[in-house]
């Protein structure tokens, strides 16, 4: 028993405890875009000066697909994360402090 990993290296164990965490099958949602993704990157300094589009952490497919082959189910919870808005876009004049 054990993992082998994407790179096809090979993990030996008695036993494997999986904690799937939110990169099954993960999905990224931009506004009414949806793309496969684990988790947005922050871009860095470096990244804007060098225009660097959106960055990605790619999402657990592979893994995925292995547990729907083996019957056990996999679904998604909905966290119903709200957007992030940024404070310098809001036109805070005529509200109440």
């Amino acid at each position: 028993m054990g993992v082998e990993m994407q790179d096809g290296v090979k993990l030996r164990s008695k036993s494997v405890v999986l904690t799937t965490g939110t990169f099954l099958a993960a999905q990224c949602h931009i506004g009414l875009e949806s793309m496969p993704a684990g988790r947005f990157m922050r871009h860095t300094d470096k990244d804007r000066e060098n225009n660097v589009g959106l960055k990605f952490e790619p999402p657990s497919n592979a893994l995925a697909a292995s547990i729907k082959r083996l019957n056990f189910p996999v679904s998604r919870l909905r966290t119903g994360t709200p957007p992030r808005l940024s404070k310098k876009t809001i036109d805070y004049t005529g509200l109440e402090s």
